[in-house]
């Protein structure tokens, strides 16, 4: 039997989000993200996602004052999903 060791990593998300670049955020996250999971605030609403590849489900919430998304996955990395969520609530993205 094989076992794949699997690393868990939350981070606060900044916020507003733009629903275009979220959708384009995951659609482009490495392979090595199995799963994402938090809530977000998109275009001045709370939602919650949900993420696995190929399917980003959305569903509004009530509004809350933390935002923050779970990744699952193996060799996470931190710094590199920090800047990219950044960049895309930046507008660079």
């Amino acid at each position: 039997r094989h076992h794949i060791s699997a690393d868990s990593l939350v981070l606060d998300a900044p916020g507003p989000l733009a629903e275009d670049r979220v959708r384009r955020f995951f659609r482009d996250l490495p392979s090595t993200v199995w799963r994402a999971k938090g809530f977000l605030s998109i275009d001045g609403a709370t939602l919650l996602v949900q993420h696995v590849p190929g399917q980003t489900e959305l569903s509004p919430m009530p509004p809350r004052d933390h935002h923050y998304l779970v990744y699952v996955g193996q060799d996470l990395d931190k710094a590199e999903l920090e800047a990219t969520l950044k960049n895309c609530a930046d507008g660079d993205y």
